[in-house]
């Protein structure tokens, strides 16, 4: 699992990077948001 969860980290990383911080401020994070939600 753990190795699931790095290598997803590492995607977002280099997606934020590729497109921008606003771009991933916009999509990614919002996102993450509702994920950790799910999870309380």
């Amino acid at each position: 699992v753990f190795s699931i969860r790095d290598a997803a980290a590492n995607n977002l990383k280099r997606l934020a990077e590729e497109f921008g911080p606003e771009w991933a401020m916009h999509h990614i994070i919002p996102q993450a948001s509702l994920i950790n939600l799910d999870n309380t």
